[in-house]
C-alpha cells in the first residue's frame, strides 16, 4: 500500500503529460512543461497539504531559507558543473546513446521555454513528487539515508537513461539532504532550478567547453573551482541549519 501511494503521484504526472501529448500538437518539452504546470497544483492541494498538516507544517511549503538563498543557488551551479564534469571523465557518455535524443528534446525549443520548463516549472513538479511525496513519507518511517537512497534511485530511474540516471541520483541525494535540513520543498527546488538553468545556459551560450574536454586547462580548472564551491556551500548550509533548540 505504501509503495502504491509513493508511485501514484508519478503515474499521475506521466498520465497528464501523456494526455497532453496525445491531444495537442506540441513539442515533447512543451507537453512536459504543461504536464508539470497541471500536476504541481493538484498534488499540492492534495495529498501534499494533507500530509504537511498531519506533520504540523503550515504553510505547507514555507519559504524559510535561513539566510541561505544565495548559497543554495551557488550550490546548484557548483554541483551541476562538478558532477557533469566528473561524469564526462567516465565511460558513461559512451554507454548512454539515448542521451543524445533527450538532449535534442531538451535544448531544441526556444531558450525561454527551456528556462520556464526544465529551469523552473518541471523542477517544481519533480520536487513535489520525489521529495515531497516520496522522500518525506519514507523519512517518516525510516532513517534519513535509506529514505534518501530510495527516493534518489527512483529519481534516477525516472530519467530513463544511464547518464542522466546517475546524474539525477547524485543530485537526488543532495536534494533529499536539503529537504531534511530546511524542512521545505522550496530549498531543493531552488537548488534544482539553479542546477538546470546552469546546464541550459552552458549549452545555449556555447560554453559547452566547460563540460567537454576541448581545453584541458579550462576543463580541470572549472572542475576544481566547482568542487571547492560545492564543498563550501555544503558546509555553510550545514552550519546555518544546525541550530540547536533553545533550552527553556
Amino acid at each position: 500500500m505504501v509503495i502504491l501511494y509513493l508511485i501514484l503521484p508519478l503515474v499521475f504526472y506521466s498520465l497528464v503529460t501523456g494526455v497532453i501529448a496525445l491531444t495537442l500538437p506540441l513539442q515533447a518539452l512543451m507537453c512536459t512543461l504543461l504536464g508539470a504546470a497541471v500536476t504541481f497544483p493538484v498534488l499540492y492541494c492534495w495529498p501534499y497539504r494533507f500530509n504537511q498538516a498531519r506533520r504540523g507544517v503550515m504553510p505547507p511549503i514555507p519559504f524559510r531559507f535561513r539566510g541561505c538563498l544565495p548559497i543554495l543557488i551557488l550550490l546548484g551551479i557548483g554541483i551541476c558543473l562538478s558532477v557533469n564534469n566528473m561524469i564526462s571523465l567516465t565511460p558513461l557518455p559512451e554507454w548512454s546513446p539515448g542521451f543524445e535524443e533527450v538532449g535534442e528534446v531538451l535544448y531544441s525549443p526556444p531558450f525561454l521555454i527551456q528556462i520556464l520548463g526544465p529551469g523552473l516549472v518541471i523542477p517544481a513538479a519533480e520536487e513535489m513528487i520525489f521529495r515531497g511525496l516520496m522522500f518525506a513519507p519514507l523519512r517518516d518511517r525510516m532513517a534519513f539515508w535509506p529514505a534518501a537512497l530510495i527516493s534518489a534511485v527512483l529519481f534516477g530511474l525516472y530519467h530513463g537513461n544511464l547518464l542522466q540516471g546517475v546524474y539525477a541520483f547524485l543530485l537526488g541525494l543532495v536534494m533529499a539532504w536539503l529537504y531534511e535540513r530546511f524542512q521545505t520543498l522550496a530549498a531543493p527546488w531552488v537548488f534544482h532550478a539553479a542546477a538546470n538553468v546552469t546546464s541550459i545556459v552552458i549549452v545555449n551560450t556555447g560554453l559547452v567547453i566547460l563540460s567537454e574536454k576541448r581545453s584541458a586547462f579550462a576543463f580541470y580548472t572549472t572542475l576544481a573551482l566547482a568542487v571547492v564551491l560545492s564543498v563550501f556551500c555544503l558546509i555553510r548550509i550545514e552550519r546555518k541549519t544546525n541550530i540547536k533548540e533553545e533550552e527553556v
